[in-house]
């Protein structure tokens, strides 16, 4: 977060272009200055991009997968780039697999996915197969994983999923 006052501003409209070394912002736009105080509020990504795509819902026992498109939307290429995951305690991890050149250690939570240098606008892909047999003990009846990606030269993202597991004898 930030803060910052300019003090005795005309009225008027004003151009608000927000950069910040390593990351993206959404908003960009002209703003007009009136009576009284104006707030923004402006959303951060990192230039090192991460989309998941999971489904919203699965049947209790059924395979979950998980695909993590990671893209280096930054001026550079990008070096030391990990995927962190950690899922529900009571899902089983089946596997965890990514392009060519991804290396990913299966040993005890946290997972971690070490992915080669990506160039800049080159993407990796990494695939989470896992079982969500210990339905009957998951909090609030979905599955929740916490996915983190970081690099030594770009800010850290991290994307929170949240699936339904639908029971048995669901109507």
């Amino acid at each position: 977060s930030g803060y910052w006052e300019i003090a005795e501003l005309p009225e008027g409209t004003y151009p608000v272009t927000v950069t910040k070394d390593g990351y993206t912002f959404a908003y960009e736009k002209a703003v007009i200055i009136g009576n009284g105080d104006l707030t923004l509020s402006i959303v951060a990504h990192s230039l090192l991009a991460m989309k998941v795509e999971c489904p919203s819902m699965v049947d209790q026992g059924a395979e979950v997968n998980c695909q993590y498109t990671l893209t280096n939307q930054g001026t550079t290429k990008t070096t030391g780039v990990t995927l962190t995951l950690e899922p529900s305690p009571n899902v089983t991890l089946a596997s965890l697999t990514g392009d060519s050149g991804v290396s990913c250690n299966l040993q005890g939570q946290p997972y971690t996915c070490t992915i080669p240098d990506l160039e800049i606008g080159a993407t990796a892909k990494v695939t989470m197969v896992a079982n969500n047999t210990g339905y009957e003990t998951l909090e609030n009846k979905f599955i929740e994983t916490k996915a983190t990606l970081s690099s030594t030269n770009y800010p850290t993202e991290t994307v929170i999923t949240e699936i339904k597991v639908r029971p048995h004898l669901w109507v």
